[in-house]
């Protein structure tokens, strides 16, 4: 053999090693696929948009057509209307029950049902079938929360989580800071700071109307108090709800959960913080009752266009802030959602299943989805393309208020998503029952202080004295002990 023969072997052995070292094991050959034996799968998702439906059919026929055809995957779309009642499909056929539905390979669920499906060891994780490398292409928070324990893999493939931002009525947020030059847009990145504005927006509304006392308005409402319970743990360290060694454990770290509760109990008991909870936060906006509130990107549309304030009507103008984070603790922000879950098979069929879940989320469509649904893109590259770009530049030349209102959120929120952590807390059997059951033991707590605040101010003490006084370390014990009492529960 020549040595030229011999150093082109060389090469070539070198070439086909790297090859199979470069090649990620996901690759659809590695995994047993073939265009002349595909595997057909079953695709399940939710929406009651036809736009939605549409899109996504759209993106199935052309995978079909494409990519699938040449890698072997054949995949068929199935639209559900109501998250709820195919999640409760999935439950009846994942314990034995009987239900008339065709059960799909990737299943549109909430979580509650992915954590059935997970206990019962009957999902593919996400972890066996995405390479690091792929997986780094996600936002983490996303991911994350389809781990249960600690030691375990990813097992829900996320697709739809929304965020929840502080819309503000500028005009009047404007109009207060005239009044009240101390004040500029750095409050709304504390809860420390929120909280102290909303009370000095209170006595500022209180004094407008002298002949009538104690008559203030709140500064800002809640959609879920629940979020910042939960958000605030996950913040402040330890998470009330966290994925243990084993399994799914509640904590609850005292010292974090009197530092979410003393400044937000304060501010609800001072009436800077509204106590409203099933109204409309933008019928409250409306009326002139607040200035702002927290809710999900999926809200944007429900902004009120005008407002009225000491009985005259104005435009409203929306800003839109972050999710506040506690003094020099890191950004994390609420999250909500439902997820994918890939029911087990067989290593081929599951391969494939993730393979195309990976593609349809790399698509302008469903860019263009995730923006009319409100809801955040869940690769990072998403949010940077060049057409999530396009449709927020469209929608702020706009003419039309909602659809710059819709372009004003989706820049924000992806902002927020993309420079802090997304959070939702990891989800057990009911575990949307004991999070309800958490907020309304912190309203209980919020509704006795209220009336001991008034009892006192009635007797003539100062406000300030008396909210101070009320929000003790005793009503405090009042409230971990109740959480003490809903966990045992679970």
């Amino acid at each position: 053999m020549t040595f030229r023969r011999f150093a082109l072997y060389a090469i070539l052995l070198i070439f086909i090693v790297l090859l199979f070292v470069l090649i990620p094991r996901t690759a659809p050959w590695k995994a047993g696929l073939s265009r002349f034996n595909p595997v057909s799968i079953s695709f399940a998702y939710c929406s009651n948009s036809e736009d939605v439906e549409k899109l996504t059919n759209e993106m199935v026929e052309r995978f079909n057509k494409s990519v699938g055809k040449d890698v072997g995957i054949v995949v068929e779309a199935r639209n559900y209307k109501s998250v709820d009642y195919y999640s409760s499909l999935v439950s009846d056929f994942l314990v034995g029950g009987i239900t008339n539905a065709d059960i799909s390979d990737i299943n549109m669920v909430n979580y509650e049902t992915a954590y059935l499906a997970k206990t019962m060891n009957k999902i593919a994780s996400i972890d066996d079938y995405l390479e690091e490398e792929e997986l780094s292409e996600y936002i983490r928070g996303y991911l994350e929360r389809g781990r249960y324990t600690s030691d375990s893999k990813r097992f829900v493939f996320p697709i739809n989580n929304d965020t929840k931002v502080i819309y503000v009525n500028n005009v009047q947020w404007e109009r207060f800071k005239q009044a009240n030059p101390g004040y500029d847009e750095s409050v709304f990145e504390t809860w420390e700071s929120l909280v102290e504005v909303s009370m000095r927006y209170y006595d500022w509304t209180d004094s407008l109307t002298p002949d009538i006392e104690g008559d203030g308005k709140a500064f800002i409402a809640f959609d879920s108090l629940s979020d910042y319970i939960f958000t605030s743990s996950n913040q402040l360290m330890n998470s009330i709800i966290q994925p243990g060694h084993k399994e799914v454990r509640i904590n609850l770290d005292k010292r974090a959960l009197y530092r979410l509760w003393e400044p937000v109990y304060k501010g609800f008991i001072y009436g800077g913080i509204s106590i409203q909870r099933r109204e409309n936060k933008s019928e409250l906006m409306t009326s002139g009752d607040i200035v702002c509130y927290i809710a999900s990107t999926k809200n944007v549309d429900e902004f009120p266009l005008a407002f009225m304030f000491m009985n005259k009507v104005g435009e409203t103008k929306l800003r839109v802030y972050d999710f506040p984070t506690f003094n020099n603790q890191r950004k994390v922000s609420p999250m909500e959602g439902d997820g994918l879950i890939v029911l087990k098979s067989d290593s081929k069929k599951e391969f494939a299943c993730f393979y195309f879940l990976d593609w349809l989320v790399t698509q302008d469509e469903y860019v263009q989805i995730c923006y009319d649904e409100m809801v955040m893109p869940v690769k990072h590259d998403s949010h940077y393309s060049e057409y999530a770009i396009t449709l927020v530049e469209n929608g702020q030349k706009a003419k039309e208020a909602m659809k710059k209102h819709r372009a004003i959120v989706f820049e924000a929120a992806s902002q927020q998503v993309l420079e802090g952590e997304p959070y939702a807390p990891v989800a057990f059997s009911k575990s949307s029952k004991f999070m309800q059951e958490v907020e309304d033991s912190f309203y209980d707590n919020v509704f006795a202080g209220i009336m001991e605040v008034d009892r006192l101010t009635e007797k003539g003490y100062d406000r300030r004295d008396s909210v101070e006084q009320v929000a003790s370390n005793e009503l405090f014990e009042i409230w971990y002990q109740s959480l003490k009492s809903i966990a045992e529960k679970y």
